[in-house]
C-alpha cells in the first residue's frame, strides 16, 4: 500500500494500457473513434486546435526556442559534447572528470559497515591504515 501512496506519476506502459482499455470500452458501446474524428464537428475542433497552436508557436515561442536553441545548445554546448564523446571514444577521462577535484580517500575500508559507529572501523592511530587482512592489503 506504500509503495502505491509513494509513486511519482503513471509509465508510458499504462497510459497505453489505459487507452487499450478506453478503445475496448468505446467498441463495447459501439462507438466508433473514426466516425467521431472524422464528423464535421471534431474536424473543426481539430483545425481550430491545430491552427491556435500554429499561431501560438509563430507569434510567442518561435523566436525565444530558436535563440536557445542556436545560441545556448549549439552555440556553447555543442562543441564541448563532441569534444568529450570523442575523449569518450579514445578512452580518455572526460573535461568534467579531469577538472573535478580530487577527493582524499577515507582511512577505512569500503566494504566494512560505519552506519552503526563500530570502534573497531576507525583508526587506532592516525598515521597507520585500517585495512582488511584478509581481502589481502598491504600498507
Amino acid at each position: 500500500m506504500n509503495k502505491i501512496l509513494n509513486k511519482k506519476g503513471i509509465s508510458i506502459l499504462g497510459i497505453l494500457l489505459l487507452m487499450g482499455v478506453a478503445v475496448l470500452i468505446l467498441s463495447y458501446f459501439k462507438i466508433s473513434i473514426k466516425d467521431v474524428v472524422n464528423s464535421p464537428e471534431a474536424q473543426e475542433n481539430i483545425d481550430y486546435v491545430s491552427d491556435s497552436g500554429k499561431s501560438v508557436w509563430d507569434n510567442y515561442l518561435k523566436e525565444p526556442a530558436e535563440y536557445v536553441w542556436n545560441e545556448v545548445f549549439v552555440g556553447l554546448l555543442w562543441q564541448s559534447f563532441i569534444n568529450n564523446m570523442e575523449r569518450v571514444r579514445d578512452g580518455k577521462p572526460t573535461e568534467f572528470e579531469e577538472n573535478a577535484p580530487k577527493l582524499p580517500r577515507a582511512n577505512y575500508p569500503i566494504d566494512k559497515d560505519i552506519s552503526n559507529n563500530n570502534a573497531d572501523v576507525a583508526p587506532k592511530d592516525s598515521n597507520t591504515k585500517n585495512l582488511d587482512s584478509s581481502r589481502g592489503d598491504k600498507i
